[in-house]
């Protein structure tokens, strides 16, 4: 649990620029996992509803090409958010703390 609480002060004290190639593996992962354990529990508590009709051709087998294809996008998924993360970081209207929110910075950008 070091390297997480080393990682914490990292990006508490640098931001993004001050993590290292392990703390970039980490975040990604758990990005990663957190996308799969949120398709678990769509899939669990969208039981019973009522399925959105297809239009379409229906994929009842996936080909090598489609897994391709989903591959890829999952490996997009956790530079995305390392690069959101940078510009959240640099970007001076960005409010974190209380102190600096107002009901207009909170609900316009809703």
């Amino acid at each position: 649990m070091k390297s997480m609480t080393d990682m914490k002060e990292r990006l508490m004290i640098g931001g993004p620029d001050a993590l290292v190639l392990s703390d970039l593996i980490i975040i990604g992962g758990l990005i990663l996992l957190a996308l799969e354990l949120l398709n678990i529990l769509v899939k669990f508590f969208g039981k019973g509803r009522k399925r959105i009709p297809v239009r379409g051709k229906h994929l009842d087998v996936l080909t090598f090409k489609d897994w391709v294809f989903i591959a890829i996008s999952k490996l997009n998924i956790p530079p995305f958010v390392y690069f959101l993360m940078r510009y959240m970081w640099y970007e001076p209207r960005i409010v974190w703390t209380w102190q600096g929110a107002c009901w207009q910075n909170l609900l316009f950008p809703l």
